[in-house]
């Protein structure tokens, strides 16, 4: 069930994000590319790649995964983190813009949702993170990152009860 839920926001975003794009890494200027969409994380670096080159085909990207999530009796909530990263060699300014418009827009596709896939709810707020000036100097240009979480209501288990239980609720036959 929690797997289908990331299948259709990652759904949501792909119909969402057609429109949108953003620049092409070291490339020439006025080459855009709509955002790769991944589940979990960004494919492993490819082969042939020597250590420590990095494989700029990625970007941009968003990545949606589960962090974490909490059933009770009544319902089952799941955490997402959904993660925007562009790269830009042009200059910090073009960054910024790039980082801000895609993670801007993912945070809009989520929030006018309430209900995706007619079975996995909305709930709570939406919260987006660029990351405080301290730590957006810890990522080097030209790496830019934004983080929105979301949580979803998805149908619940019923919960099965023993037959001790079932006597206490029903009596015995």
């Amino acid at each position: 069930m929690s797997f289908e839920l990331i299948r259709a926001i990652n759904q949501v975003l792909k119909d969402g994000i057609q429109d949108f794009k953003a620049r092409v890494p070291e490339s020439e200027p006025g080459e855009y590319i709509t955002p790769n969409i991944f589940i979990g994380a960004v494919p492993p670096k490819r082969k042939g790649n020597t250590p420590g080159q990095d494989d700029k085909s990625v970007f941009p990207f968003i990545i949606n995964r589960m962090v974490s999530g909490e059933d009770t009796e009544t319902e089952s909530i799941i955490n997402l983190q959904t993660i925007c990263g562009i790269y830009t060699a042009y200059d910090v300014e073009a960054g910024e813009h790039d980082i801000i418009n895609l993670t801007m827009r993912v945070k809009r596709l989520l929030s006018v949702q309430q209900i995706i896939d007619k079975r996995f709810m909305k709930t709570g707020a939406i919260n987006w993170h660029l990351g405080e000036i301290q730590d957006r100097y810890l990522q080097a240009f030209p790496f830019y990152g934004g983080v929105i979480k979301s949580a979803w209501n998805v149908p619940g288990y019923e919960k099965l009860l023993t037959v001790d239980q079932e006597k206490k609720v029903y009596g015995e036959i």
